[in-house]
């Protein structure tokens, strides 16, 4: 199954497309019957949750600490609440080792193993969609939990690839909080109509949402 925008491999079940934000069609998330969380071939499925505890949208970001001090995040958007899990060098650093010793004891070889290990950051935000949001808070003291009646205002400005001057154009999303503050993060997700309508759908006459 595949992205029918940017043509990127779709999981079953998934909602959106990780790397262009398209929302996936519901012909597309059919589940089969299979063994535990995967399909007749061998794709992987979202187990069932409430729809509480579903997120609506997981999107991959980075956050500036300081001039040169960035991190990954992932924004996990539910119904009424967002929360923010940040990827620190410590915690990546202690989700490594704790994979690497899996793949070693496993014997799979050191080729089999990079491979291994670049799958599992790459699939790493399937996580969210299965934990509690406590335990999504508890993994880091920077992870955030803001409400929507909460949010004032959010600014969305999609992501286009530049020139090779300038690689990088737009690609980000500042929220707004009533006591003043705003949470700014960097993104690389292209204009979609399904993105804009899942915002819309989230935040309301609160979205400010730009090309």
């Amino acid at each position: 199954m595949f992205c029918t925008n940017c043509g990127s491999k779709l999981e079953t079940g998934q909602q959106f497309c990780t790397q262009c934000g398209t929302r996936v069609s519901s012909n597309d998330n059919i589940i089969n019957a299979g063994n535990n969380n995967y399909n007749n071939d061998n794709t992987y499925h979202q187990p069932a949750q409430s729809p509480q505890a579903t997120p609506v949208w997981v999107m991959g970001a980075s956050k500036t600490l300081s001039f040169l001090n960035i991190i990954s995040c992932y924004v996990i958007f539910y119904n009424d609440r967002l929360l923010v899990a940040h990827i620190t060098p410590e915690f990546q650093k202690a989700e490594s080792a704790k994979k690497s010793a899996e793949i070693k004891a496993s014997n799979i070889g050191f080729f089999k193993g990079s491979a291994e290990m670049m799958r599992f950051w790459a699939d790493y935000y399937k996580k969210y969609y299965t934990m509690s949001q406590q335990a999504i808070l508890t993994e880091t003291n920077l992870n955030i939990e803001i409400t929507y009646n909460m949010v004032s205002e959010v600014k969305f400005h999609a992501f286009e690839q530049g020139s090779d001057d300038d690689p990088d154009s737009g690609g980000y999303i500042h929220i707004s909080v009533s006591n003043g503050q705003v949470l700014k993060l960097k993104h690389k997700i292209s204009h979609s109509s399904s993105v804009k309508s899942t915002l819309e759908s989230l935040f309301g006459y609160r979205l400010k949402y730009k090309r």
